[in-house]
């Protein structure tokens, strides 16, 4: 299981991390399948698979827009949304027959343990304010990178 997140709210570039993962990971002749919480889906309770093998499985307003353009351009790894990634998991490797799990948005999710941490962080605003959400964008104090195995800064011009 790989996880990729941040701690700051806001697009870090997770989605690009998590496409760029599976596209090293296939061209190894790995299986992998991203779990994602499925932001903006009709029902995210519901564990769904969204692809499978590049074929889409559902209309976008069932997965959410980020899940589906995702699962769209993965044409040889799997999406599966749902709040309890534990279930996604049991699903991907279960019915899907993943060798490899791709967490988007995972750091702050721990119910599910993790072979590798990667936290992305905006190197224009790396800190949010200095401030967890509301008062800033952290989504928990800087000392949560302790947990992370691997940092990768974006947005570096």
């Amino acid at each position: 299981v790989i996880s990729v997140g941040n701690i700051t709210a806001g697009g870090t570039g997770k989605t690009p991390m998590v496409r760029f993962i599976c596209d090293v990971l296939t061209q190894k002749g790995l299986h992998p399948t991203v779990l994602s919480r499925g932001y903006r889906a009709e029902d995210n309770k519901k564990n769904i698979i969204i692809s499978k093998d590049g074929a889409m499985l559902v209309e976008p307003f069932i997965s959410g827009d980020e899940a589906w353009l995702l699962a769209k351009v993965l044409q040889k790894s799997n999406v599966i949304i749902g709040r309890e990634r534990s279930k996604s998991a049991e699903i991907a490797i279960n019915e899907l027959g993943a060798d490899c799990l791709i967490m988007d948005d995972g750091f702050q999710h721990r119910a599910l343990a993790r072979d590798i941490d990667i936290v992305l962080i905006d190197a224009s605003n790396p800190f949010g304010y200095d401030y967890v959400l509301p008062r800033g964008l952290l989504r928990e104090p800087l000392s949560g990178l302790q947990r992370a195995d691997i940092i990768v800064l974006t947005k570096v011009d």
